[in-house]
């Protein structure tokens, strides 16, 4: 039960990095608050109307272990994503590899 509920929640530490992080250091300082707002709005709007909205459609036609299929589809695509993520601030981790 602990292995399935760490599978469960382990994507979850890469929220603060998708909508905060990456929004941050992509768009100019001025802009930083409305980035990631924009990105808090397409994660909700996504993640919280069209996907329930779509899965329970699905799972009214194929049953609901289509729905936890659904919902691990998208758990490792954003694994992938995750994993392929190249660093936005280069400058930044050369300082930090280098060591006087």
């Amino acid at each position: 039960m602990a292995l399935a509920g760490f599978v469960a929640n382990g994507g979850q530490g890469i929220a603060a990095l998708t909508l905060v992080i990456i929004p941050t250091e992509t768009v100019p300082a001025g802009f930083t608050a409305t980035a990631i707002g924009l990105a808090t709005l397409v994660g909700e709007i996504v993640g919280g109307t069209l996907a329930p909205a779509i899965s329970g459609a699905i799972a009214d036609r194929y049953g609901l272990g289509a729905s936890l299929w659904i919902a691990a589809g998208g758990a490792f695509v954003v694994f992938l994503v995750g994993v392929f993520m190249k660093e936005t601030a280069p400058a930044r981790s050369n300082d930090i590899l280098h060591v006087d």
